[in-house]
């Protein structure tokens, strides 16, 4: 893996990571309802488009388990 694909495989873990933060921030906001769940699908929607791009770099078993990783650790830190 060179320099770039590494550079890349970075950035992609941290928009992974915001979207998941922005989802558990979502569940303890002050939305209710539909547009609580609106919001979560919508951010779902993102980290499953992120971990596309990130499985073409890692393997899609290691994007999975990163993916997987992160939204436990967010969720257990709630």
């Amino acid at each position: 893996m060179n320099y770039e694909n590494k550079s890349e495989v970075a950035l992609l873990r941290q928009r992974i990571e915001r979207e998941i933060e922005a989802m558990q921030q979502g569940l303890s906001g002050l939305a209710l309802g539909v547009a609580r769940h609106q919001f979560i699908q919508v951010r779902m929607g993102h980290v499953g488009e992120i971990h596309d791009q990130l499985a073409a770099h890692v393997g899609a078993q290691e994007a999975t388990q990163f993916v997987c990783k992160t939204y436990v650790d967010a969720m257990e830190n709630e």
